[in-house]
């Protein structure tokens, strides 16, 4: 798995894991590839097809096995689902399935509502516990944890409590968002941007907003923006010449 450095001791990794690891949970996927899933009687591809799922259904997963091919089956409702589709020579080749849910996690998340009703904000993590607010439609809010309940959804953990990041469908599948990120993702490149703001943008020396102002930007200047880098309160910043911009207004 790793070389052997002049000390003896494990090295830098030389292989990785090539699939994700089994489990036992509830876990709710995608059919992504473009013609009908095959559900299996048992783990193994000689079994007998089951039934089909068609493209783009949600189902949900309550175990995680590898198979003696070496590629990861899902246990579902009546059967088996591989997670990738085998080549010739029997190895896993592309995914037919994703998670329909997004990872867990800990961090400073911040997130506004989108569905047309207030967002429940519940005591607890699972459904059942009692509602304490509620988030009007529009709403931008923070969150610190992202966690699956034992239904497989996922909740976010918010002052006072627990929001879905999803609706819940008849089928108690992940149905239509409930919310959406407020800040688009960190990352490294180059790219261009323009104030539209009608004052002018301040470039400040560091990420903090209370850092100095090293210069200001006229709106309707044109930038160029080397990383988008949020700070220790979720806010995004952008990497310009001398310092950092913030991507949008403090309320």
């Amino acid at each position: 798995e790793r070389r052997i450095g002049p000390d003896g001791l494990p090295a830098e990794f030389v292989a990785e894991l090539w699939v994700a690891p089994a489990g036992v949970g509830r876990y709710f996927y995608r059919v992504i590839h473009p013609e009908a899933v095959e559900v299996r009687e048992s783990p193994e591809l000689a079994s007998r097809v089951v039934r089909r799922m068609r493209p783009r259904a949600v189902f949900a997963a309550f175990e995680r096995r590898l198979g003696a091919g070496g590629s990861m089956q899902l246990r579902v409702q009546g059967g088996w689902v591989g997670e990738r589709r085998c080549d010739a020579a029997g190895a896993p080749a592309e995914f037919v399935v994703e998670p329909a849910v997004g990872p867990e996690g800990h961090g400073v998340f911040l997130y506004r509502v989108v569905r047309r009703a207030p967002l429940h904000i519940r005591e607890g993590l699972e459904l059942s516990s009692r509602v304490v607010r509620r988030l009007e439609p529009g709403a931008v809010f923070q969150a610190s944890e992202r966690r699956r309940s034992s239904e497989g959804l996922m909740r976010l953990r918010v002052e006072g409590g627990w929001a879905s990041e999803q609706l819940r469908g008849a089928d108690g599948a992940p149905d239509a968002f409930a919310v959406e990120p407020a800040v688009a993702p960190e990352g490294v490149g180059n790219a261009l941007y323009r104030v539209v703001h009608a004052a002018p943008a301040e470039v400040k020396q560091d990420l903090d907003v209370v850092a100095p102002c090293v210069r200001n930007v006229e709106p309707g200047a044109l930038l160029t923006v080397r990383e988008r880098r949020r700070d220790a309160h979720g806010r995004m910043h952008l990497r310009v010449d001398g310092g950092w911009v913030a991507e949008q207004v403090l309320a």
